[in-house]
């Protein structure tokens, strides 16, 4: 969920987040969440750079990993 929220997002605007505003409200600093943020989403764009699939899979709360697992299994079976 955090990933989604800081897909294509600044960090200026990562206050916005739920996540921001918990970690404000705690008095933290937003800059490590924002380098780990940025890592991880990179991370999920690498594995899976068609950005409308990676939507389809992220947006729902499924694991990247799941989604292409099923991704893979659906194109298998497609082309029998």
């Amino acid at each position: 969920m955090l990933a989604e929220e800081v897909v294509d997002t600044a960090q200026a605007l990562l206050g916005h987040t739920l996540a921001g505003h918990q970690l404000e409200a705690q008095d933290w600093s937003l800059t490590p969440l924002a380098r780990f943020s940025a890592r991880r989403v990179a991370a999920i764009a690498q594995r899976l750079p068609d950005r409308p699939a990676r939507t389809a899979i992220v947006r729902p709360g499924l694991s990247v990993q799941g989604g292409t697992d099923t991704l893979a299994t659906a194109e298998h079976w497609s082309s029998l």
